[in-house]
């Protein structure tokens, strides 16, 4: 089952105050929405519930058939995917992947992607971008561990699928990286080049391609590499994570903001599985941060 948690969009994305009059941000969240919910209906991987009790969410669902899961509390993601995957295990759902609903980058093979790279019992978590976050993440059991969302929710995330003695992958999928919160994350996304409903939307509200390089790889203009994905699979032992994770709550008390290097920090086996046109990177480039 994959679930998609929306809080009422008419309060949505608070962080974009500074740049954004209310009604533009709900717009923005609903185009957001209807991209993901597109991308999820194109990937036809699994049966997908929004749990959500906001009007325009459940007309999205309704028109791609999807189920409703009604959060009535809407409180926070958290407690709606806590509600609704109570709700898929009495009804012997075996798995859950929790999308969220601001991620408008992503695409249907993002989607195969992540259920490609799924253990028979297991974990797998998305990332993003400044790997704080956690912009999916695949449970097999449906409620192997509990999640809890919200800023730097990746570490204890995979501290948590580690303690459960299965499997975990990490996969870094550059269009699922990026959810959007900011000025800055918007920019990001009118700069990756394309014509996804938000996209458009961000350049009408007057966010405009900077002539600079790609952050998805490539120029803004071609759009053409934000639409691989790389994906890379992290497998980590359980001192590894917790090892990651008291580093991360250092950098946070201190302020630092760089960010964790798994692969240089823990030393952790990479193993890389590239896409149609692009080679395998080397050992120097496999080593660094």
């Amino acid at each position: 089952m994959i679930l998609v948690p929306v809080k009422n969009l008419a309060n949505a994305k608070q962080r974009l105050a500074p740049v954004l009059e209310q009604p533009s941000r709900t717009e923005l969240a609903q185009a957001m929405l209807a991209d993901v919910l597109q991308a999820l209906a194109e990937s036809a991987s699994d049966e997908v519930s929004l749990v959500t009790s906001d009007p325009f969410a459940i007309q999205l669902a309704d028109h791609h058939r999807f189920a409703v899961i009604h959060d009535d509390s809407n409180l926070s993601e958290t407690s709606a995917i806590e509600m609704a995957t109570r709700a898929c295990e009495s009804r012997g759902i075996q798995s859950t992947l929790v999308i969220p609903a601001d991620i408008p980058l992503i695409q249907a093979a993002d989607i195969r992607a992540i259920y490609q790279s799924a253990p028979a019992n297991g974990t797998v978590l998305v990332p993003s971008t400044d790997q704080r976050g956690t912009n999916a993440v695949l449970r097999r059991p449906a409620a192997l561990f509990p999640l809890r969302f919200g800023n730097d929710s990746f570490m204890p995330h995979l501290v948590a699928a580690i303690a459960t003695h299965a499997t975990c992958v990490v996969l870094s999928l550059r269009r699922m990286a990026l959810d959007i919160d900011t000025p800055e994350d918007l920019q990001q996304l009118v700069n990756a080049g394309g014509e996804k409903r938000s996209q458009c939307l961000a350049r009408k509200l007057g966010f405009s391609e900077a002539l600079a390089v790609n952050p998805f790889g490539g120029e803004t203009s071609s759009g053409a590499a934000a639409s691989e994905a790389i994906v890379t699979d992290w497998r980590y032992s359980r001192d590894q994570a917790q090892d990651c994770f008291q580093s991360r709550r250092t950098d946070c008390a201190t302020q630092r903001s760089e960010t964790i290097a798994p692969r240089k920090r823990l030393g952790a086996k990479v193993q890389y599985r590239c896409p149609p046109g692009r080679t395998r990177p080397s050992r120097e480039q496999a080593s660094r941060p």
